[in-house]
């Protein structure tokens, strides 16, 4: 059985990261739409070739062209969850760690390689492999990491004042505005039931 949020998982975070709930709503929506978990029981993922090759400085690229290249973008992304894992298992066989560290999880789609912001491991010695079974576990375990991530990098901050730019910026990264990811945020707030003060 698929563990799935309730409301009261959802406030309760928000509660922890002193936030409204529009806010931690936006962020499930822009991120995942929704969904932390596929019908087959599986977490949704994303896993992402440019940074399996930044990971493993670049030695599959020749041999595996279509899962390590050096740019995002170079190719399109696989449309389906099942092609989505199907790269993570020929990832997996090459490195398993930069594979699973390559790749973004459930709800709120946090990269493996951010494990130790997530309270597993260490930020010196993030535990990967624990962090991506503690996503497999269900959307109740993905919201915990999401908050213990935003408090770790300090992003609770700019979510409790949807101060949606800065927020991106930590979030999404500096390319954040190349997909307008502050505005969809904004957006997905107000949808969400957000209002100005």
């Amino acid at each position: 059985m698929i563990s799935r949020l309730t409301p009261d998982d959802l406030t309760a975070a928000a509660g922890a990261l002193a936030c409204d709930l529009p806010a931690v709503k936006a962020v499930i929506a822009v991120e995942s739409g929704g969904r932390g978990m596929g019908d087959d029981g599986r977490p949704i993922i994303l896993f992402e070739p440019h940074v399996f090759s930044r990971l493993t400085q670049g030695r599959f690229d020749d041999q595996a062209p279509d899962i390590s290249y050096e740019k995002w973008g170079a190719l399109p992304y696989p449309k389906t969850q099942a092609e989505q894992w199907a790269r993570l298992k020929r990832a997996s066989v090459l490195d398993h760690e930069a594979a699973l560290s390559a790749t973004s999880w459930g709800l709120f789609q946090i990269m493996g390689h951010n494990a130790g912001f997530c309270g597993f491991g260490s930020l010196e010695e993030p535990d990967v492999p624990a962090f991506t079974l503690a996503m497999a576990r269900g959307e109740p375990a993905q919201l915990a990491a999401f908050v213990a991530f935003l408090k770790a990098k300090g992003l609770d901050q700019p979510l409790r004042r949807h101060d949606w730019s800065t927020f991106a910026r930590g979030y999404n990264g500096p390319r954040y505005m190349v997909n307008a990811y502050n505005t969809k945020l904004a957006d997905a707030w107000r949808k969400a039931g957000g209002k100005e003060t």
